[in-house]
This record gives C-alpha cells, structure tokens and sequence, in this order.
C-alpha cells in the first residue's frame, strides 16, 4: 500500500529534479555579445556617480573592454574577446581596491563577465 503511494509521488517529484549535475545555460554569440554591451553600458552609469577620478577611469576602461569584447565575440574572436574581458575584470579588481561608489554592482558584473569568458572558453 504504502508502496503504491510513494511510486506516483516520487515519480512525479522526479520529473522537476534535474537529471544531471548543474550547468551555466549556452548562450550563442549574438546573446553573449548582447550581454557584453549591457554590462559595457551598466559600467558607465556606475563611473557617472563616482566622486574619485581614479573610480571613475577604472570603470571607463573596463566598459570599453567589456564593449570591444563583446564586438569580438560577434567576428568569432574567442581569443582576443577573452584578453578584453581579462583587462576589463582588472581594472574592476582596481575599483574594488580602490573602494569605489556601488561596489555592490561592480562586484556583480566582474561575476558576470568570469560567466562570459567561461561561456566564451567552452566553446
């Protein structure tokens, strides 16, 4: 009996439990390259409230990165988008040190620009 109500139930809990270990979802290129001029365009709103000079080019430099990065992904160069996001993810490990205003959103884009250049490396 006891097995006749667990079967159904466990069946059913079964379907809405992935199968496999979790994975980062695949985006093509046109979604990563999407991704990469909104956080570039993110990146200049957040230097617009910074007080210090140095926040301020810190974050200009990582959007023109981030930006040209994503520009590489759409020709397909994986190689020379990875080196923009590397740049770009110094110079906001330099604004995190630095202490720059909204550090909180900084620190969320640098996660998701290491998201892109995994996407970009399992390619």
């Amino acid at each position: 009996m006891l097995k006749n109500i667990l079967l159904p139930i466990s069946f059913s809990l079964a379907t809405f439990i992935p199968h496999s270990s979790y994975s980062a979802p695949v985006f093509d290129d046109a979604s990563l390259s999407s991704q990469c001029h909104v956080l570039a365009k993110h990146l200049g709103e957040i230097k617009e409230s910074q007080k210090r000079a140095s926040c301020s080019y810190k974050l200009y430099m990582s959007g023109i990165y981030v930006d040209n990065s994503g520009d590489k992904i759409i020709e397909k160069q994986y190689s020379n988008a990875t080196e923009c996001l590397n740049d770009a993810i110094e110079f906001l490990i330099f604004a995190q040190k630095f202490n720059c205003e909204r550090l909180a959103e900084i620190t969320e884009i640098k996660k998701e620009l290491i998201q892109i250049k995994r996407q970009i490396r399992d390619k």
